[in-house]
């Protein structure tokens, strides 16, 4: 029997687009969170996953001519780059939801933060709340 011959595994990219703010996307904003003032953190883009397995699309939303700028550019991409491409993970984007959640982003000045359409966390949570009520039943 002749070994069956599997295809590598299609490197992980981003590449810049237009993402649809009415579909999940992560927003990619630029601050400091644990500072006390009522400042806003800055959008420097957005993030979505592409058409392809392990693509993803990025709309950079700062715009280029603004002060720091160059900074906070610069600063997404290295994030983009780290999670989405050189971190090695099998499914990028799961890791990239993961970090939107974990203690790192918060203390970072980029912070990573998940987007979901409208009706997608109620639908989520009514699902769930089916599941565990079906198995808190007691069986005759």
């Amino acid at each position: 029997m002749t070994p069956r011959r599997t295809q590598p595994e299609r490197m992980p990219e981003w590449h810049e687009g237009r993402v649809d703010v009415a579909r999940e996307h992560i927003e990619i904003r630029h601050g400091d969170l644990v500072k006390d003032d009522s400042e806003p953190l800055v959008l420097v883009a957005r993030v979505a996953p592409g058409r392809s397995p392990r693509s993803y699309v990025v709309e950079f939303a700062y715009p280029p001519g603004a002060p720091d700028a160059a900074e906070m550019l610069a600063s997404a991409r290295r994030d983009l780059d780290f999670f989405l491409v050189e971190l090695g993970e099998r499914d990028p984007w799961i890791y990239a939801l993961y970090h939107c959640r974990s203690a790192a982003n918060a203390y970072a000045w980029v912070h990573w933060l998940h987007q979901q359409p409208e009706g997608a966390t109620q639908a989520r949570q009514t699902r769930e709340r089916k599941v565990s009520n079906n198995s808190m039943r007691r069986k005759p």
